[in-house]
């Protein structure tokens, strides 16, 4: 599997795992003054005030010709959790095309991603980490880099939102999270097995250009975000992926609809809410195409008020819960 690829899907992650709700409008917030660990620690807690059904959140939308399943993933899961259901299984079994995110063949072209590379993931006007961060922000960096294996001088001419993810990975690898175990990969590997027709939403430039979007201050951010919370990334990724199984949609939208902790919210436009326009009117264009679709994108593009469902039911269109 591609590193930039894995780098890139797992940016998905950070939305899925490090996105909060923004707290009530009122005189007083209780997370003004708050650490990062307090802010995870108080979304957490409000995501756990709602329950599922008990299965992960399965929609249709269709018309006289055209069934479109729409399925939010977890990119990275533990070996170990079950979460498929016979809902599950029959809207993909009946299915004859799959729509993902983006193109696992694409980032396995050298011509591409060198192209992509050289654009992309390395900083610019010769800036490094060192002179960006701050000495207190790279010595808490580079010492939570080591927690997970990782050189913090490896990363001195990498996009920050790079590092970032390096940093997810290698936390969430320790605490065995293998994307091979993630929906994806199991799509892929039984659509194929079953001679499926693949389509895409983003092509790879768009998806690396939604990552890398936003200000150097957003990413700077981002990076200490992840860094000062990476301790309580086992936690808050165990009960994300818990109301994920759960079907708590309520309870994930709160987890994982804004950008309050995610870097800015740039940041949360291009990588959430302006990818979800795209894929809404992609979506509705889908109708035109006769058949059963089984459409599958992380989960933080499914809920909260910013999600697909609630740009396509702005639409008009009408949208049913299977599960």
């Amino acid at each position: 599997m591609s590193k930039i690829f894995r780098d890139v899907t797992i940016a998905g992650m950070t939305a899925m795992l490090f996105v909060a709700c923004k707290p009530s409008q009122t005189n007083f917030d209780p997370l003004e003054n708050a650490t990062t660990l307090e802010k995870i620690e108080y979304y957490s807690a409000l995501a756990t005030k709602t329950k599922g059904d008990g299965n992960p959140a399965l929609w249709k939308m269709s018309d006289d010709d055209t069934t479109i399943y729409m399925f939010g993933t977890i990119h990275t899961l533990p070996t170990d959790v079950e979460w498929r259901t016979s809902a599950f299984n029959s809207a993909l079994s009946a299915s004859d095309t799959i729509y993902l995110e983006g193109d696992l063949n694409e980032y396995s072209d050298p011509e591409t991603m060198n192209a992509l590379t050289e654009k992309y993931f390395k900083l610019k006007d010769g800036k490094t980490l060192k002179s960006i961060l701050s000495k207190s922000e790279y010595v808490k960096v580079a010492t939570v880099a080591e927690t997970v294996g990782l050189d913090i001088e490896d990363y001195s001419s990498k996009p920050l939102w790079y590092f970032s993810e390096d940093l997810m990975y290698g936390q969430l690898k320790k605490i065995g999270y293998e994307m091979s175990s993630g929906v994806e990969m199991i799509l892929i590997e039984e659509g194929t097995s079953a001679g499926k027709t693949f389509k895409y939403l983003e092509r790879v430039e768009e998806q690396i250009k939604a990552t890398d979007a936003g200000s150097i201050q957003d990413h700077v951010e981002q990076l200490m975000f992840t860094a000062e919370g990476l301790e309580a990334l086992p936690g808050f990724a165990d009960l994300t992926v818990s109301e994920w199984a759960d079907g708590d949609i309520i309870g994930l939208g709160n987890m994982l609809h804004n950008g309050e902790t995610m870097g800015g919210r740039a940041i949360y436009e291009n990588l959430i809410v302006n990818r979800n326009r795209n894929w809404t009117g992609q979506i509705v264009e889908m109708l035109d195409e006769p058949g059963t679709i089984f459409l599958a994108g992380g989960i933080a593009h499914f809920v909260g008020p910013d999600s697909v469902i609630s740009m396509l039911e702005a639409k008009g269109q009408k949208i049913e819960v299977v599960e």
